[in-house]
């Protein structure tokens, strides 16, 4: 399912009427303009002009007999979009799922934009192709859109994204697009999803005004080209849960975030202190980015420093079941400290400049199941506590100077 999948499975108790003729001509037309496998449709061939067109399936009406939801996901539709002029004729149109099709590197009309009724757009892995038309800012009552799993490239900075004043979930996730992220993004009122990852967005994240009041909750920006800081109003986003590449910074006091990605992002400068604050944050990724400097000298409450980095995380990272440090330029000892982190089922320390011997504290972490310390300058007898951690299944010392 995609990831506007629980959107577009709610079930809406339409009261259907009588399909008007002209709205069954408009349907016809569209099947006859799409070419697809009839021998694995499970819709389209239902569609038929002896039928009343509100009981096809894939298709809802209002009471009047409009078509107001169109629903051809997983259909074997293979093109002819491009020529389907009839969708766009579709005016009451509040519904419209693609989802999983073959368009094969078809590209979106901008006529899509004449279905100004539309609240809910799922085009996801579908094959479109291209740039995404400016004219979606037209399309002012757009709840939830999924354009994930495609092969959309080019910018998104030239759409009118603040004209999309409804806008409660935005996916664009899993294309090639390019270019810097518009402020304006970050900006609707009513949004709550923001899902941008595995793209080939560069640049900063934009400095955005309004935080605290936004209703975003969950943001995954990771697997992009993204650097420099990360603007403080990031983590103002009072109901953040899942945030993928942002979540690791300056939280707000009552920051609710509870996995933080930064994995692969190359993000520079200071990690903000108000992390210390984030309460229920349990996976922490940091993993193939540019931190250098010493090693945190203590995972606990001591002060860390990281690029200037200097805060006390008291005693929240006893909570942590996940901590993913790999590929950075990290330097100096791990102390012994790391063997307060009690809960930890994970930890990824490899490819880094770490010196001195593995501590005996390692033997605490009762819970350990994943341990990699590989490619770095460890040195000394490995401790004999690690023979105690009796649900430790991947362990990984490679590439080091232990002895014994």
């Amino acid at each position: 399912m995609s990831s506007l999948g629980y959107f577009f499975a709610i079930n809406i108790a339409f009261v259907s009427g009588q399909c008007q003729s002209d709205q069954q001509t408009l349907l016809l037309q569209l099947k006859s303009s799409l070419t697809f496998d009839p021998s694995s449709s499970v819709k389209l061939m239902q569609w038929r002009q002896s039928t009343d067109c509100c009981d096809w399936s894939g298709v809802d009406c209002d009471e009047a007999g409009h078509v107001i939801g169109l629903d051809l996901s997983t259909e074997s539709i293979s093109g002819g979009i491009e020529n389907a002029a009839i969708l766009f004729s579709l005016h009451y149109l509040r519904s419209l799922n693609l989802a999983r099709t073959s368009f094969n590197g078809t590209q979106i009309s901008s006529k899509l934009a004449n279905i100004s009724s539309l609240t809910y757009l799922n085009l996801s892995d579908a094959g479109f192709a291209g740039q995404i038309p400016v004219q979606i800012s037209r399309m002012a009552r757009l709840v939830a859109l999924d354009f994930s799993f495609n092969q959309f490239s080019g910018s998104i900075s030239s759409i009118r994204w603040e004209h999309l004043l409804n806008l409660v979930c935005a996916v664009l996730s899993d294309n090639s697009l390019d270019g810097s992220i518009p402020r304006s993004m970050f900006e609707f009122p009513m949004l709550q999803q923001l899902q941008l990852a595995n793209n080939q967005f560069g640049g900063s994240i934009p400095r955005f005004s309004n935080a605290s009041s936004s209703a975003l909750d969950t943001l995954d920006l990771s697997g992009n080209r993204l650097r420099g800081s990360i603007p403080v109003s990031v983590f103002e986003l009072k109901n953040l849960l899942p945030f993928c590449f942002l979540q690791t910074t300056s939280m707000a006091l009552n920051c609710l975030l509870q996995t933080l990605d930064l994995n692969g992002n190359r993000p520079q400068g200071t990690v903000p202190k108000s992390i210390a604050k984030c309460k229920m944050l349990e996976v922490l990724n940091l993993g193939n980015n540019q931190f250098s400097d010493k090693f945190p000298c203590s995972l606990y409450d001591a002060p860390i420093t990281i690029k200037g980095l200097d805060i006390k995380l008291q005693k929240i990272l006893n909570i942590f079941t996940s901590i993913d440090f790999s590929t950075n330029n990290f330097k100096g000892p791990i102390l012994e400290d790391v063997g307060l982190l009690k809960s930890l089922y994970g930890l990824n320390l490899s490819h880094n400049a770490l010196t001195g011997s593995i501590p005996s504290s390692f033997g605490n972490l009762k819970r350990l199941e994943s341990l990699d310390l590989s490619m770095n300058n460890l040195s000394r007898a490995i401790p004999s506590q690690l023979a105690s951690l009796y649900f430790l299944s991947y362990l990984n010392l490679s590439y080091n100077q232990l002895e014994g």
